[in-house]
């Protein structure tokens, strides 16, 4: 069994922003008085009932870091480096394991670790103190899980054979989708609704009905892998070794999300079952 506790605090830390911490700060600019689609409350900025978009100046908001055509669609983001002050984080990591051994199918080795993390703040250069734990972090795309967990069982099917078949699990817990929602009154009713300017027609083709909603669920995938030593045989030296296997192999799809792509590409992995076959060779 292990057990590792770390706590690390880093100073001039440099960092990037999310692209939809750039848009929310792009359309704070081009909107000072915030979204608006009816003349009594102001001025008309942002997207209007018709499609149109009110209020958009070419030269205003973040222009050289968010992209927008002429019209102020958005077309895309391009991040700068900037610097953070500073960044604390502490957590546990730890494994827990047991082996056993067999007259007839060789030795089994199971093992869990996971990773639990107690803190993470981040202070920008205002003096901004986020806490990120257990949050997309949209603002500054790390990913600090509040937990991850592995298990794993090696399992030597005939030892003599230098056979050996492993399964293992992988599973992130929920987290926190907190990337801004820019709320607005689009159809003139009186109550405000998501006005999530170009990207409700993301959210519609990736089958997000409720863009307030900003749980990001668990995901577990199960991989496979049975490996079969060789013999030493001409060039071939002992410890060569073929290997088949699958990863992801019941094809689990990751949780949805309004972004790029429709999934946390930093946490999860979107291209489902992969299998693989492999060949090792020791000279």
């Amino acid at each position: 069994m292990d057990l590792d506790y770390y706590d690390y605090n880093y100073d001039d830390l440099i960092t990037r922003p999310g692209g939809s911490e750039l848009i929310a700060q792009d359309i704070a600019l081009r909107c000072p008085q915030g979204l608006n689609t009816d003349p009594a409350d102001g001025p008309l900025c942002g997207v209007q009932p018709g499609g149109d978009i009110a209020g958009f100046d070419p030269n205003g908001g973040l222009n050289d870091q968010v992209i927008r055509d002429d019209e102020g669609n958005f077309l895309r983001t391009t991040p700068s480096f900037t610097n953070a002050q500073e960044l604390q984080t502490s957590g546990l990591d730890f494994r827990i394991g047991y082996q056993w051994a067999t007259d007839t199918l060789g030795l089994f080795d199971m093992a869990v670790q996971a990773s639990w993390t107690n803190e993470y703040e981040i202070t920008d250069t205002n003096g901004v103190t986020t806490d990120g734990v257990g949050k997309r972090n949209a603002e500054y795309g790390d990913r600090p899980l509040v937990a991850r967990v592995e298990s794993q069982l090696v399992a030597g099917l005939a030892e003599r054979l230098a056979t050996a078949l492993t399964p293992w699990c992988d599973t992130s817990m929920p987290y926190q989708d907190d990337q801004p929602v820019q709320m607005a009154d689009l159809d003139g009713d009186g109550e405000a609704e998501p006005a999530c300017v170009g990207s409700c027609l993301r959210a519609t083709n990736f089958g997000i009905s409720n863009l307030l909603d900003d749980r990001i669920n668990s995901f577990t995938t199960v991989d496979v892998q049975y490996s079969y030593e060789l013999p030493a045989w001409g060039i071939q030296q002992e410890g060569s070794r073929i290997s088949i296997g699958g990863q992801n192999v019941f094809n689990r799809t990751p949780p949805k999300l309004n972004f790029d792509g429709g999934f946390d590409p930093f946490t999860h992995d979107s291209r489902g079952a992969i299998w693989y076959a492999r060949y090792t060779m020791q000279m």
